[in-house]
């Protein structure tokens, strides 16, 4: 005799339950479904989602939103030919045959600094430092990286 009250479940009657086919741990019936190809789910769910009316919400409020419509700026930010990266600013045909066994040799002839119009501008066999940010120097059509340049002392 046991100490259980008589409508007390033991493990093995949980165990009897929850396995009735047999199959541990597999305790939903798959019927007569099938696998449905992913497109078919894809529009079944796409199917279900609709999109809400513009409105609008002050800015401040607007985080995590995304933007009914395009948004143009007025002007360009900043209203001047930046640099991306800290690097040179040269002449692309003075470097356009330029390799690691070859590189070309130009004389850095300026700075160009973030805050501050470049103190030279780059002519022909010339190259301008310029930091981030920086306003790229009249005469230079593109930014050599300082990860892709070295500086001799002569």
């Amino acid at each position: 005799m046991t100490d259980q009250p008589p409508d007390a479940t033991t493990e093995s009657d949980v165990l009897e339950e929850a396995e009735p086919s047999g199959e541990a741990g597999h305790e939903h019936a798959h019927g007569d479904d099938r696998m449905r190809p992913i497109e078919e789910v894809r529009r079944s769910i796409l199917s279900q989602i609709h999109t809400i009316e513009a409105f609008e919400l002050p800015i401040g409020e607007a985080y995590g939103c995304v933007l009914a419509a395009d948004l143009t700026a007025q002007t360009d930010l900043p209203p001047f030919a930046s640099s991306a990266m800290d690097g040179f600013a040269v002449r692309a045909s003075d470097i356009a045959d330029a390799s690691v066994d070859e590189p070309a040799s130009l004389r850095i002839v300026g700075r160009a600094l973030v805050g501050r119009p470049p103190d030279a501008t780059v002519g022909g066999g010339e190259a301008v430092r310029i930091a981030t940010g920086a306003p790229v120097p009249a005469g230079a059509d593109c930014i050599v990286p300082i990860e892709h340049a070295a500086v001799q002392v002569e």
